[in-house]
């Protein structure tokens, strides 16, 4: 069976590892019990078995419920300044040293400024090595539906 993994947001967002120059990392939780998945998930990263070319997927939903955003920060900003969000698919690989690289990413410029809710979907093919990592970066975390796996989630496959 080819390596695949199709994952669910965790409903608890540990607090952003906020780093300079980079955006925090979403954490995941995979429900499917039936043992099929063979990519490994561990603490923001999902480690492929093999290497070769992957499809990569993630769609992340962003809702801003009416009179919130306002009070609402990440990394030491206030969420109702920013006037975009955005969603990367970076890999760690060892052969590259310890820098996450950046693969591929979107954004949408959010407009309103009360309530909204945004979906932005990302997906393409990566060629991965042995053991390389993916992870998902976002800016306002805060932001991110997680109660609903069928509009939030993050996957993979070997092609």
């Amino acid at each position: 069976m080819k390596p695949r993994t199709h994952l669910a947001p965790a409903e608890s967002q540990p607090n952003p590892n906020c780093m300079p120059g980079a955006l925090p990392i979403l954490h995941w939780r995979n429900d499917r019990t039936s043992g099929t998945d063979t990519i490994t998930y561990n603490n923001g990263y999902m480690m492929v078995p093999e290497a070769g070319d992957y499809f990569v997927y993630t769609q992340i939903t962003f809702f801003c419920p009416d009179g919130k955003c306002k009070d609402m920060t990440y990394c030491g900003r206030n969420v109702s300044e920013e006037t975009s969000i955005t969603q990367i698919i970076s890999k760690l690989s060892s052969s590259y040293g310890s820098q996450p690289i950046q693969q591929l990413a979107t954004s949408v410029y959010i407009g309103e400024k009360d309530k909204w809710k945004k979906t932005l979907y990302l997906g393409g093919v990566i060629q991965l090595r042995r053991h390389d990592k993916l992870m998902v970066n976002i800016s306002n975390p805060t932001l991110v539906v997680t109660r609903s796996p069928e509009i939030t989630f993050f996957g993979a496959f070997l092609i």
